[in-house]
Formats: C-alpha cells, sequence, structure tokens
C-alpha cells in the first residue's frame, strides 16, 4: 500500500510517498516513491507495547479518530553482525491505514519510562 507523508521522516525529509510491504510478522520495509529509498521497519506488537500519547497536531495532520485504523512501525537498522542491529524506539512511524497517510513523530524520552529493557521484553 502507499502512504502519503504528512510529517516528514528524519534525514528524508523531500520523500513525499512510500509503499508499505509486509515481509513477515514483524518486519516490513517502506520504500519511497519515487527516489526507490528502501528502509527497514519493525512492529513491536507480538512484544511489549511501548505507551505514548500521540500529540493533538499529529491527529489533526494524520486524520485519525477514535475509530482509526493505524499502525506503529520502528526503524530498524540491520547490521553486521545481527546483534550490532539497532531499532529506534524514540522516533515511530504511524500509518494511517484508512486514509493512506502516514508520519514520523519524535517521542520524549524520559516521559517513556524505558530506562531499562525490562518495561519493553516480555516475562
Amino acid at each position: 500500500m502507499v502512504y502519503e507523508v504528512v510529517m516528514p521522516l528524519a534525514g528524508f525529509d523531500d520523500e513525499i510517498k512510500f509503499e508499505l510491504t509486509q515481509i513477515d510478522n514483524f518486519f516490513s520495509l517502506i520504500k519511497s516513491e519515487p527516489n526507490g529509498i528502501e528502509i527497514r521497519v519493525i512492529t513491536l506488537q507480538d512484544i511489549k507495547n511501548i505507551e505514548f500519547d500521540i500529540e493533538d497536531e499529529v491527529v489533526e495532520k494524520l486524520e485519525l479518530t477514535e475509530n482509526s485504523n493505524y499502525s506503529v512501525f520502528y526503524i530498524f537498522v540491520l547490521q553486521s553482525p545481527v546483534q550490532k542491529s539497532i531499532v529506534n524506539l524514540f522516533a515511530p512511524l504511524i500509518f494511517n491505514n484508512d486514509n493512506k497517510k502516514m508520519g514520523q513523530i519524535q517521542l520524549d524520552m524520559d516521559n517513556l519510562g524505558l530506562e531499562t529493557l525490562d518495561k519493553l521484553l516480555p516475562m
């Protein structure tokens, strides 16, 4: 599915559309149109959810409602060896699946309570 960027991704300010393709239950790929830039993303829904509030400005830009079908992904940087791979937990991508709008938000680390990974990993 192709999504219109209404809140730019950090470092990719000129990209206006991304196609989202699911790879498996965890990983997906977004590819910019027409430039073809590929970014791996991951959903953490099968791990503990990171809880955060979506600011009113974001709700307006993405046109989110109480009943919106939306997805949250995090940019995943695959490195070699794989143990050095990185997930950016503080800048999630929000996809409104109803109207095909997307954007990236920046979270305040102090408000997330993720001083350790204990709150993120399943028990």
